[in-house]
């Protein structure tokens, strides 16, 4: 019992974080500047990407909502003595098919926004998709404080810990022992 529920909330998890897909509202910024800016997307397929997302914005939503109807089934049936497999078999599976769906909607949905942008857009989408690989790389060697973060004025400021005024605090002291700061390349004590 403890497995299925863990396994539950890693789904709910999951699929809650694909439904947090946020849009610019009418009254707010216009939606998607940079994206526009970078691939040079016209206003027409603009409106449409915001389209394709809202869909599948309301899609998750609606599956999130079942989801949290058949957990409830879930409790209720576990509740019971004696447990009735085949009743939790079918709620497992149908969350199960409800995930699968979602990803294949998820497919859907990018392969409807690919579509509307020319040989030119897909060109420089690639370079974006490859330039997302070295991601894990680039925070790894800023960990590791070989590569220094972004500025204040990087757009991935807000995405690194900014790791300019590094401290280490050895065991037992109430201070820094020392402060290294990586656009001087200096320790200071």
């Amino acid at each position: 019992m403890r497995k299925s529920r863990l396994f539950l909330w890693a789904l709910f998890l999951s699929i809650s974080a694909q439904a947090q897909i946020v849009i610019p509202g009418r009254n707010g910024p216009p939606p998607f500047p940079q994206i526009k800016s970078y691939l040079g997307l016209t206003d027409a397929q603009i409106a449409q990407i915001v389209l394709n997302v809202s869909a599948y914005s309301r899609l998750i939503a609606q599956r999130q909502q079942r989801i949290y109807q058949v957990q409830s089934e879930i409790q209720q049936e576990t509740a019971r003595s004696p447990l009735e497999p085949a009743a939790l078999g079918v709620r497992y599976a149908e969350i199960e098919a409800i995930c699968r769906n979602v990803n294949d909607e998820a497919a859907a949905a990018q392969n409807r926004n690919l579509a509307l942008l020319t040989d030119t857009q897909k060109a420089k989408l690639k370079v974006l998709d490859d330039a997302s690989k070295l991601l894990p790389i680039i925070t790894e060697t800023q960990s590791a404080g070989v590569l220094a973060p972004p500025g204040p004025d990087s757009p991935f400021s807000g995405f690194f810990k900014d790791n300019r005024n590094t401290t280490q605090v050895m065991s037992g002291c109430q201070s820094p022992s020392a402060v290294y700061d990586p656009s001087t390349r200096k320790l200071f004590p």
